[in-house]
């Protein structure tokens, strides 16, 4: 077992370090698991089960649960919402290489790859999506 952890932020717009402890590795996910993977994603609401503050070993706060199932996802909108922006819309186009990054715009499009680094991890959800 490992641990992950990410940034969310919270709905008054607070960012957070958010950890989850006790991730199976990749040969010891259930399909539940692996059906959170495919939608755990930019602008996906989660609801957080029991978490508690703690202090990392480098000083910074984090958010933390015990496990997997301590996260709960929204999923009614993923393939309804820009990943940068949150715009709801009905087909909205995705990445051309990675098919997981929908877009609102090309404004968005761009400000994804420029500014958050889609550039960086397109291959990489390229073959996460392969996986899944």
């Amino acid at each position: 077992m490992a641990s992950i952890a990410t940034n969310i932020e919270d709905e008054n717009g607070d960012i957070h370090r958010f950890v989850i402890y006790r991730w199976p590795l990749p040969n010891q996910r259930d399909p539940a698991c692996l059906e959170g993977l495919k939608v755990f994603r930019p602008n996906v609401k989660i609801s957080i089960i029991n978490p508690y503050h703690r202090k990392a070993r480098d000083g910074h706060n984090t958010i933390r649960v015990e496990g997997p199932e301590y996260v709960k996802l929204n999923t009614s909108m993923i393939d309804k919402q820009c990943h940068v922006c949150g715009k709801e819309g009905k087909a909205l186009p995705s990445c051309s290489q990675c098919k997981m990054a929908l877009y609102c715009s090309k404004e968005c499009q761009t400000f994804d790859w420029v500014e958050l680094n889609h550039r960086g991890i397109c291959k990489y959800l390229k073959m996460f999506s392969r996986l899944i």
